[in-house]
């Protein structure tokens, strides 16, 4: 058993596939895209709902508290649990459920229900909770501690990436089709391009590919 385990384990002598944390920080990328494109949607949300400014502040202020409650509280309880059913399989479920997710938020504008995309809101940050653990923790099986770093340097470019040009993709969008069908068409982006990409760069859990 001991012997299995280390001829699995990672080495500098083993080529190390660069594509899992490049694959990664994209994943990483939609991620903080689906997370934080509320702020700069809120102003064309309250247009459309007419909120007046104090409604601005108590619905946006919901909205917001609704992500980070759900988020935080579930990446404490689901993290083990997501790392012992698998962290590909999780990060695969993860992927899927936010891509998901915002796409039902941007079809919830268009029914005009807050209630409903403050509930969604909530499933968000349930469904994002273990992404980061699971990078992390696939790259603690496809790297030794010598470049894991530099591996968990290279996703983490992600979140780099989508603050700079977030705002750049996010202002035209909902300029010319509307917030609701920028939630939809992030979303849907998410799931046909991440999925594939994911199931194709990261290597089943426990098997370090040549």
């Amino acid at each position: 058993m001991g012997q299995h385990l280390e001829m699995a384990r990672p080495s500098l002598q083993t080529p190390l596939q660069w594509r899992i944390p490049i694959a990664l920080a994209f994943s990483y990328f939609f991620h903080y895209l689906d997370r934080n494109i509320i702020a700069v949607a809120l102003p064309a949300m309250a247009n459309d709902f007419g909120w007046s400014d104090r409604e601005i502040g108590y619905y946006g202020e919901r909205l917001l508290a609704a992500f980070v409650l759900t988020y935080g509280l579930s990446q404490m309880v689901l993290s083990g649990w997501a790392e012992r059913w698998g962290a590909r399989r999780s990060l695969l479920l993860v992927v899927t459920g936010f891509s998901v997710v915002t796409v039902c938020f941007g079809l919830a504008g268009m029914l005009g229900s807050v209630l409903l995309l403050i509930l969604l809101r909530a499933l968000l940050g349930v469904a994002e909770s273990v992404h980061v653990p699971m990078m992390s923790a696939i790259t603690a099986q496809h790297f030794p501690g010598e470049v894991r770093a530099r591996a968990n340097t290279t996703w983490s470019v992600g979140i780099v990436l989508a603050t700079a040009v977030g705002p750049l993709l996010a202002v035209p969008l909902i300029t010319h089709i509307g917030w609701a069908k920028t939630f939809i068409l992030l979303g849907g982006a998410g799931l046909v391009l991440m999925v594939p990409l994911l199931m194709w760069a990261v290597p089943p859990d426990g098997k370090v590919q040549a």
